[in-house]
């Protein structure tokens, strides 16, 4: 096979830029890197490690704070499931309202909702009665009750009549939260051979 003299320059100057290529990319690799540079690269990666690891006692106070806090969260969740909470709450609430004079007309239990994997919200909708004091009261004391009670929906309608305001049955959705038990674990799967 013959090659003419036009494709032996252009086999010549291909070869020529792969070695080109290849010794840019090769060279630096056979090299030896200079020791102070290496020397540089290990006491930064040192440095960074040291200061992680000096760091270890503030990760420990903070993990301490947030299982205290959490548990200071749990202990204000509802005892038992849905089913026990609900009258207790509904107990509290009338609590609450009496202390702060309110008439409750009317309750009803909505359904639970699932929050996280292990709590779930518990929900009652009350219809009241009274002026706009006794209800700032309610809110107030929903608000500081000891178990997690939270005012999500509040609804007003108001009526101006002489020289008072006229609150017409506010409506409002009072939630508190329970634990509900975690699911099992489900159990590995074991892999079978092909017998």
């Amino acid at each position: 096979m013959k090659i003419s003299a036009r494709d032996k320059k252009f086999l010549i100057a291909g070869s020529g830029v792969a070695i080109v290529v290849l010794a840019y990319l090769l060279v630096p690799m056979l090299i030896p890197e200079d020791r102070a540079v290496t020397v540089k690269r290990k006491q930064n990666v040192l440095r960074q490690e040291r200061e992680t690891i000096g760091q270890e006692e503030g990760y420990k106070a903070r993990i301490a704070q947030c299982q205290e806090r959490l548990a200071k969260d749990r202990a204000r969740l509802w005892p038992g499931g849905s089913a026990t909470a609900i009258p207790y709450m509904q107990k509290a609430l009338q609590g609450i309202a009496d202390a702060s004079q309110v008439e409750i007309n009317s309750k009803s239990i909505l359904a639970e909702q699932k929050v996280q994997e292990n709590v779930a919200k518990i929900s009652v909708q009350l219809q009241v009665n009274c002026t706009l004091d006794q209800l700032v009261r309610f809110l107030s004391g929903v608000e500081n009750y000891e178990k997690l009670l939270k005012v999500e929906n509040l609804m007003i309608a108001s009526r101006r009549q002489g020289n008072k305001d006229l609150i017409l049955v506010p409506m409002l959705k009072v939630i508190g939260y329970v634990e509900t038990p975690s699911p099992p674990a489900k159990p590995a799967e074991k892999s079978g051979g092909a017998n």
